[in-house]
């Protein structure tokens, strides 16, 4: 019996350290922290700026433009993956501006340069305050989330209203995943839910998917439990690429030809 008693105050203890805030915030963000004087080098010309958060830190990101159009009326807001900073998504940004637009990379808090503690309500705040800055310098915005910033982007979009939403790699729900990759986990102890399936039924704007059937970190049948609940807006569009995984969409021609036309002018 004490043993019986010893064993479940050990799977408590265990199921709470789990749950916290501070534990699960390391075990799904892996940022790159970098110093103030690090610099940067694309594929495209870009300036460092910087936005204030709501909550009072300060994010940074990269504003990457394509070469010789020094100021297009185009923008994405590009919000990254849940590794690395924009030293390394920067790189992305350059890829993105060879289409005409300039495009605004931004570190979340605690990554890169920028300052603060990632928190969900924090996360949602920050993003909105990044889209405003650009939307008040830019009279056409793109919201394009990647893998862990769908779920911002989503939000972003059901809040504000930019011309489009371009979600790679998303996920219905933290939820969601973690029903599918750690079931044993009670959902109400999730710190983080990003609940993009609800926020999607506010989203006005044409949406566009794109995602890998071989995609081991992010399951296809979270991307289509996403966008199976309801019709999604007039012009939206779901790209599946077969073979695709979870970081080599760019690779496939499939991948290619649906960014290409869903970001044409």
């Amino acid at each position: 019996m004490v043993i019986a008693l010893l064993v479940l105050l050990a799977a408590s203890l265990a199921l709470a350290a789990v749950s916290s805030a501070a534990v699960q915030r390391r075990i799904i963000f892996h940022p790159e922290v970098l110093a103030d004087d690090v610099t940067f080098s694309f594929g495209a010309p870009h300036t460092e700026l910087w936005f204030d958060s709501p909550t009072g830190h300060r994010l940074h990101a990269v504003r990457v433009v394509p070469a010789g159009v020094p100021e297009p009326h185009r923008a994405i807001v590009y919000l990254h993956g849940n590794a690395g900073s924009v030293r390394s998504w920067g790189e992305v940004g350059a890829d993105l501006a060879v289409v005409g637009y300039v495009v605004y990379v931004v570190d979340y808090a605690g990554y890169g340069k920028s300052t603060g503690t990632l928190t969900e309500p924090s996360l949602l705040e920050d993003v909105d305050a990044v889209y405003d800055a650009v939307a008040a310098r830019h009279d056409d915005v793109v919201v394009f989330g990647r893998s862990i910033g769908t779920g911002p982007a989503v939000h972003l979009a059901a809040t504000r209203s930019p011309r489009l939403l371009v979600l790679e790699t998303p996920y219905a729900s933290f939820t969601d995943l973690a029903q599918r990759l750690v079931p044993w986990l009670p959902s109400w102890l999730l710190a983080f839910t990003l609940r993009s399936d609800q926020w999607l039924e506010r989203v006005r704007c044409p949406v566009h998917v794109v995602h890998g059937t071989a995609d081991a970190v992010i399951p296809l049948a979270s991307a289509q439990q996403l966008v199976a609940q309801r019709p999604l807006p007039a012009g939206s569009s779901v790209t599946i690429v077969d073979g695709g995984g979870h970081n080599d969409l760019s690779m496939f021609a499939a991948y290619q030809r649906a960014l290409a036309g869903i970001l044409s002018p």
